[in-house]
């Protein structure tokens, strides 16, 4: 509701990216009940040191706490911290996800993808020590190794369209979905190979079983987080082949 110069904001939120770190939150109120659901929503900046706002970490299991929980109970948020028109917030929130999941997944899902497929070739080649049958995961590592490179080349056509201020579109959408999944799908061939190794040597801080079980864990959200999995997939049928909503 609005009094005067503020919104008067009460609400929570799971699964905040780093709120234990931010001094802002993005956030978007419904500022007009009466309307259809996606037209009644106005996107504003909040403080996070502002009175009646708490948050809580959310621990992972793979022993993150990158994710929070956030809490406002009446906090005041001058209207002048509104972004974009007010009742406009879902067109807004929605480019952002676009180049959410375009730009992040293309800079840093690119890097990251090309180093566990890197780490699952080191981890064949000198033959894991743990696995029952390494000889039997060869096609499995060399799948790895190619769905890495395509997603970078599938990146690097796409990131001159977004660097130019163009709209990522589907491709944004595909290139999360893609990106996820591969992720994956390299960790759960890692853990073949690594066998019961990578929960016994979890306590270590290199791709030798603790870097691989963390990583294993942690990739059970990104199918999840930036859009899941079947929501992208419904995306893609409707707006890049025209399917039918039913």
């Amino acid at each position: 509701m609005r009094d005067g110069d503020h919104w008067v904001v009460t609400g929570q939120k799971v699964w905040s990216s780093k709120a234990h770190f931010a001094d802002w939150l993005l956030c978007l109120v419904r500022t007009d009940p009466d309307v259809a659901k996606h037209k009644g929503i106005t996107c504003v900046a909040v403080d996070m040191h502002a009175p009646g706002l708490t948050w809580r970490p959310l621990v992972q299991i793979s022993g993150r706490r990158e994710f929070n929980e956030v809490f406002l109970e009446e906090v005041r948020v001058p209207v002048a911290n509104t972004i974009g028109p007010v009742n406009g917030g879902w067109s807004l929130i929605r480019t952002a996800l676009a180049h959410e999941r375009g730009t992040l997944w293309a800079f840093d899902f690119k890097i990251r993808l090309q180093n566990l497929a890197l780490g699952v070739v080191d981890l064949y080649r000198r033959g894991a020590g743990r696995a029952a049958d390494v000889a039997g995961l060869r096609q499995q590592v060399a799948q790895a190794w190619i769905e890495a490179q395509v997603f970078g080349a599938h990146t690097t056509r796409m990131l001159p369209r977004l660097h130019e201020g163009e709209g990522a579109g589907t491709d944004a959408a595909l290139t999360k979905l893609f990106g996820s999944e591969i992720h994956q799908r390299t960790c759960e061939v890692a853990m073949a190979l690594e066998g019961a190794y990578a929960q016994l040597a979890r306590d270590q801080h290199a791709f030798d079983g603790g870097e691989w079980y963390e990583q294993y864990m942690y990739s059970r959200s990104v199918t999840i987080s930036s859009g899941a999995s079947e929501v992208l997939r419904n995306l893609l049928a409707q707006q890049a082949l025209g399917l039918p909503r039913s």
